[in-house]
């Protein structure tokens, strides 16, 4: 399961909805707030970058693989639909209820773990012999090259998700959380 991006997106978003339930229940606990935030920042950018890639990338490829007029083909298609797209609303809509905004220097958060999908998918790609996605075959520069660009796309968002949270969450400002934060028990 590890080899998917797409399961990444999917655990971290149930993580961010469970610890976005401590973290509302107990908010002046820094651990749940600090935890809740973190995984809900990890949890929408990976599932935008998901839903992205599976739309625009890899829906086409499943369609050929998988037809909608067979039965087994169109079971794996809602299947791999609904993957691609309830995470990312669940989280969308997490972000929006929920009473914290993005912390500017979280973006860190979003390297390592795009930087450890992309070893983790280079390293199952060399042990089977076989591409998880054939955008990442790892039989030349492109691939390290995509995950630079998924590297830089993340942290991009994240630097725009960080200012659109504290816009739409209004009263709040960019060093807010981090003064939140702070205030530790």
């Amino acid at each position: 399961m590890l080899e998917f991006i797409t399961y990444w997106g999917l655990h971290f978003s149930v993580i961010s909805l469970i610890t976005s339930y401590f973290a509302a229940k107990e908010n002046h606990i820094y651990y749940h707030r600090r935890l809740a935030i973190i995984t809900m920042e990890l949890a929408l950018i990976i599932n935008i970058i998901t839903a992205f890639l599976y739309w625009f990338v890899v829906y086409d490829e499943m369609t050929v693989k998988y037809k909608w007029d067979e039965p087994k083909g169109r079971k794996i298609l809602i299947h791999l639909s609904f993957l691609h797209l309830i995470p990312l609303a669940t989280t969308l809509i997490n972000f929006l209820i929920s009473n914290v905004a993005f912390v500017e220097g979280d973006w860190k958060y979003q390297f390592y773990v795009i930087f450890l999908y992309g070893i983790i998918n280079y390293l199952i790609t060399e042990i089977t012999g076989k591409a998880v996605y054939s955008l990442l075959p790892w039989e030349n520069y492109k691939s390290p090259m995509l995950i630079l660009i998924f590297l830089i796309f993340g942290v991009f968002l994240h630097i725009m998700l960080t200012k659109l949270s504290h816009i739409i969450k209004k009263g709040t400002s960019p060093d807010m959380e981090e003064r939140l934060l702070d205030q530790r028990e």
